[in-house]
């Protein structure tokens, strides 16, 4: 996992550290609908990355998010 989602996830948004393993679900990792509002802005205030949170909540995983932001990096 990209250590700044995983900074982003323990620091700014306060998960618990077996939160950020990448396998779990989004509801098992303790996201809910204020988590994923937090996150998109997050991303988007530090990378300039558009996110909703429908597509961080489609992403389905930890892991998953991280694809999520990694191709949009690459893609633009």
């Amino acid at each position: 996992m990209n250590e700044e989602l995983r900074s982003i996830l323990l620091d700014d948004l306060g998960l618990e550290e077996a939160a950020v393993h990448p396998e779990l679900s989004l509801e098992d990792a303790g996201f809910d609908s204020i988590t994923l509002v937090e996150l998109s802005v997050i991303l988007l205030d530090r990378f300039g990355l558009e996110i909703s949170e429908d597509e961080l909540q489609d992403a389905g995983t930890v892991r998953d998010i991280d694809r999520l932001i990694e191709r949009r990096r690459d893609h633009g």
